[in-house]
């Protein structure tokens, strides 16, 4: 895990424990993508630990050394969008508060988004359970690899519920990453 990757999961409280926020900048959107690859990171490690075969194994690593790559790409999306919203806010005279905005503009979809943000969390929840429970690895990594189309389709979903813009573009790049 990066020096950034470090950082972002000290300074905030990690998606399994407790409600997902509503992402209300791109940098929290792709903040929520580093926690959420994090997850899947820490899902595959279990699996590489219960694997019987060098084959499983191999494909258990392959899969964790993608995701490491996504949050490489995932903080690089969020040092950017985090850059230019601090370079907005200043710009503003430091009274333009972009999140208040973006509040205002969601507040018709605003409980669909949270809903969606808290069933991935209890989905990621229980494959992390399912995985550090379980000693049948082959429909174990099956089900850990469906997660990677379950988070493009949730990516998908909540770039649908937000307007056009920075947020909207933020879901579809990391929908593109998990394709």
């Amino acid at each position: 895990m990066t020096e950034v990757a470090v950082i972002m999961r000290d300074t905030m409280t990690p998606t399994m424990q407790g409600s997902v926020t509503c992402p209300l900048s791109a940098s929290q959107a792709y903040r929520l993508g580093v926690e959420m690859h994090g997850t899947l990171i820490t899902i595959y490690n279990t699996l590489a630990e219960k694997c019987n075969s060098k084959f499983d194994l191999q494909v258990v690593k392959k899969m964790i050394k993608q995701e490491q790559d996504n949050i490489v790409a995932l903080e690089k999306g969020f040092t950017f969008a985090l850059n230019c919203e601090v370079g907005r806010f200043y710009a503003s005279g430091g009274i333009e508060l972009e999140e208040d905005r973006v509040a205002e503009t969601i507040a018709d979809t605003r409980q669909l988004i949270q809903r969606n943000l808290e069933n991935c969390r209890a989905h990621m929840e229980t494959l992390e359970n399912e995985v550090a429970t379980t000693n049948i690895q082959g429909e174990t990594i099956a089900v850990a690899g469906q997660t990677k189309e379950y988070l493009r389709a949730f990516y998908q979903r909540l770039a649908q519920l937000y307007p056009a813009g920075d947020i909207r573009r933020a879901f579809e790049d990391m929908a593109e990453l998990c394709g």
